[in-house]
């Protein structure tokens, strides 16, 4: 069975990084997608909104 835990913080250096990543994963959608991600519709780069964990 699958085991979900929250990070309740992080340091600079772990937003940082996530910050770097989420604009490497924009780079991508420009590149490949034209900018809209409803184009990688149907692989696996896409995530549907309804199955994104909203809390």
């Amino acid at each position: 069975m699958n085991e979900f835990t929250y990070i309740v913080g992080a340091t600079v250096e772990v937003q940082q990084g996530l910050a770097i990543w989420a604009s490497k994963i924009l780079e991508y959608v420009d590149t490949y997608y034209q900018g809209d991600r409803e184009n990688a519709s149907g692989t696996d780069f896409y995530i549907e909104k309804h199955k994104r964990n909203t809390k």
